[in-house]
């Protein structure tokens, strides 16, 4: 190779390389908007997070993507609870329900005493999350009395083995985390 085309060649690849640096100085700061980020337990941190006036049982009440959840909060007397306390509540999707073993809804829904540990495995009494909006543990106890793990080290915002769904709904009693799968208590 000449030195000439040497030279060419090296222009080339020099202007190649600061096209794709400044692409990526753009590209990183747009993409970032996207990702959820560790405070994920502190809605009120990030701009795009809705606050509602309600409380958490009007909101899950009010959401068709929680008919399922409703339902089972009503039949199992936790809807009170919900419009009193200060809770986190890890709230399932109707497809997260849908996902359950055969027949564990029903029979969920026609004992009423596992239909509560159930759901009070969804209910942490207040919010858990430090005063700079970061996730301070990584492990929380229940209103049923099991742990549920957290694993907020990624991108994603992991629950024993359910992924949250952002955003989180800040209401007047509390915060609702959607969750694509239905938290089950350990032997249940």
């Amino acid at each position: 190779m000449s030195a000439q085309k040497a030279k060419d060649w090296l222009k080339k690849l020099a202007g190649l390389v600061g096209v794709a640096s400044a692409s990526a100085m753009i590209a990183v700061p747009v993409l970032a908007q996207y990702y959820p980020p560790a405070s994920f337990f502190q809605p009120s941190q990030h701009g795009r997070v809705p606050i509602r006036s309600g409380d958490l049982a009007q909101e899950i009440a009010s959401k068709s993507e929680f008919k399922t959840f409703a339902t089972a909060l009503e039949m199992a007397g936790l809807t009170k609870t919900l419009s009193e306390g200060r809770f986190t509540v890890f709230a399932p999707v109707n497809e997260a329900f849908d996902a359950l073993p055969a027949g564990k809804l029903d029979e969920l829904l026609q004992d009423t005493d596992k239909l509560r540990k159930v759901l009070n495995y969804h209910l942490v009494a207040g919010e858990i999350s430090a005063p700079n909006g970061e996730v301070a543990v990584s492990e929380v106890t229940t209103v049923e009395g099991s742990t549920v793990k957290i694993d907020a080290t990624g991108q994603e915002l992991k629950l024993n083995d359910a992924s949250a769904l952002p955003p989180p709904v800040q209401v007047s009693n509390g915060v609702i985390i959607r969750i694509d799968r239905v938290l089950l208590p350990f032997g249940m």
